[in-house]
Order: structure tokens, then sequence, then C-alpha cells
């Protein structure tokens, strides 16, 4: 039953998500069409830019509409209109090399720390390494050539993160599923420095602001150990996050928050400011002494041997000079 569950939870997702790799570990979905006039949109876009996950800086992966990200084999799909010559020419611009592959076409990326692109249709592109974008164009054109729709509807694996996260497709705007914290994709998204077996979470901005999650302990002593560290955690941040609701269930810690999109907006104008970067303390050469102006060597006294006490008075003998004794 848990199989037939799980096989029509698989079923309900959207068609285009099955390029992910059924060895996924982690999928972070996110509706960038919605993000991308929210105030997450910069953060978002830091994450998977080129000092992030190295997604291309192309206007048209900009203006995608959904993406869905995979990992260990980092693969991105993103759906939206991609026209060939637009791509290809602003792909060109930054170095990238056409290629083709089993008739998909494809743009090389010139750094390894770049993702490339593959042009799978007009409405979907997949981003990864040169070797990843040729595997999973293999799984795909493979069962096509083999078998019928319907029955590769049947064959074809899945990773069963795909049934976990249909439940979020159609109304957040960015979800993590994976089956460990912390983990090289999932821990881009979800700011939490905890060890798990498993998480599942989104986020929603619309009218406010929503989220959910739910992080899978060892045990239910550790997941007691766990919403305490959880709790000291947010009260440390702004005002918002102290209204995050933490609850225990057995093994499970759970997450909730909901805020109206005037409590949302207040906590961004009251977040504190991020600190002014840290003067660097010159070291400065010390500063050198101002030599006194010489001074006058006064003339040297003659040294006498002074005798008093005589009938005649005090008598002065010339004390010999040492500089002619040592000529």
């Amino acid at each position: 039953m848990l199989f037939t569950a799980n096989f029509l939870s698989a079923q309900s997702h959207p068609g285009w998500w099955t390029y992910a790799s059924p060895e996924a570990t982690a999928l972070v979905g996110i509706d960038w069409h919605a993000l991308r006039a929210s105030p997450f949109a910069d953060a978002v876009r830091d994450e998977l830019g080129p000092e992030g996950l190295g997604f291309p800086g192309l206007d048209c992966i900009d203006q995608a509409t959904q993406i869905l990200v995979s990992s260990p084999a980092l693969l991105a799909v993103a759906t939206g209109s991609f026209a060939a010559p637009t791509l290809g020419q602003q792909a060109t611009a930054k170095g990238f090399r056409a290629a083709l592959f089993k008739n998909v076409n494809l743009w090389i990326a010139p750094h390894p720390s770049s993702l490339s692109i593959a042009l799978v249709s007009p409405q979907i592109i997949l981003l990864g390494s040169h070797k990843t974008l040729e595997e999973a164009i293999d799984r795909a054109t493979d069962l096509a050539a083999q078998e019928g729709e319907t029955a590769r509807a049947t064959k074809r694996k899945y990773s069963p993160l795909l049934a976990r996260a249909a439940q979020f497709a159609h109304n957040t705007d960015l979800w993590v599923v994976s089956n460990r914290l912390p983990d090289p994709l999932a821990s881009r998204f979800i700011p939490l420095e905890v060890e798990t077996r498993g998480f599942e979470g989104w986020v929603s901005a619309q009218n406010g602001l929503r989220l959910e999650g739910a992080l899978l302990a060892s045990s239910k002593e550790e997941a007691l150990v766990m919403a305490e560290h959880l709790r000291g955690t947010f009260s440390s941040l702004t005002s918002l996050a102290h209204g995050i609701e933490i609850r225990v269930d057995g093994d499970e810690v759970g997450l909730s928050l909901t805020a109206t999109a005037e409590q949302f907006n207040a906590s961004l104008k009251n977040a504190p400011a991020p600190p002014p970067p840290a003067e660097v303390a010159s070291i400065s050469s010390p500063t050198p002494a101002v030599p006194s102006p010489p001074q006058e060597e006064k003339p040297k006294q003659p040294q006498v041997i002074r005798i008093v006490g005589l009938d005649q008075g005090p008598v002065e003998i010339p004390f010999p000079d040492s500089s002619e004794h040592q000529q």
C-alpha cells in the first residue's frame, strides 16, 4: 500500500520533474515567477547564480517560471519560454560553446564552476555539468524509444523524494525535501545548524509569510534537544522569527509560522542593518623622532686642584690634561 501511495503521488507531480535523477537525495523547488517580485528574490538569485550553484547569468534563465534543483549530481530543470536563437546568442556572448547530443542543443560552460545548458524544448531547459546533462537526456530518450507512453510510466524509476515533494508543488513559493541535514544543496536554503535524518518544508511569501517544516531526529530525546536548540537560535533573530512555533511529535520536530503582510513588511523594516565592515587597523610606522638641534659644545673649563688653608691663601694648581698623557 505504501508503494502504491508513493507511486500515485509521483504521478501527481509535474511531468518535467522526471528529469531529476532517480538517485537524488535532495530536491529544491522554486516558483521563480512568484519569488522574482518578492523580498526573497535577491537572496535566492545569489544562491542560484554564478557565485552559488553556478546558474549562468543569462537574462532568459532569469525569466524562468518554475525551477527544480536536484542533487548530489546537481541538475536543475527550468520551465518558461526559451527561444533557441535568444538562448544561443546570450550563451555564446558569455563564452559558452554550442554542441549537439541526441538532437538536443547544448551550450557547454567555459568554466567548470558554471553549469552547462540543454534546450530540451522551447519550454524546458536543463542546467548541469556536461556529463550530468547527457545522462539526463539519455534517461528520457532511451525510455521514449523503448516503450510507449503508458508502459514507460510504469517502468520509469523515480526518486522517492518526488512523492514527498508533490504536495508542495501547487501553492508554495519555495520548498525543500532532503534525506538529511546538513546537505550541500538543501542547506543553502535552510539556514539551520542541525543534523537530521530528513527534512521537508516550504515557504510562501504571497499576502504575508507562511512557512512549515519538519525535521526528523534519530530519537524522541534527540528531537527534544533539537527543539531547544532551535528555540535558542530563533530567539536571537528578528522579532518575526520569535513567532515560529516549535512542536515535538515523537522523533519529529515541527516548525510553523504565519504572519500577515503588515507584520512581514514591518519585520523587514525593523531588521537590523548589517554591521559596517570592520575597519582594518592600519599599521602605521612609528613617528620618527625629530632630532634635537645640535647644542653648542661648551668650551671645557680647565681642571685645577685647589689647596686651601695655607698662610698665603688658597692656591690653584692646573690638573694635567689626560689627552696629553695618552699621546
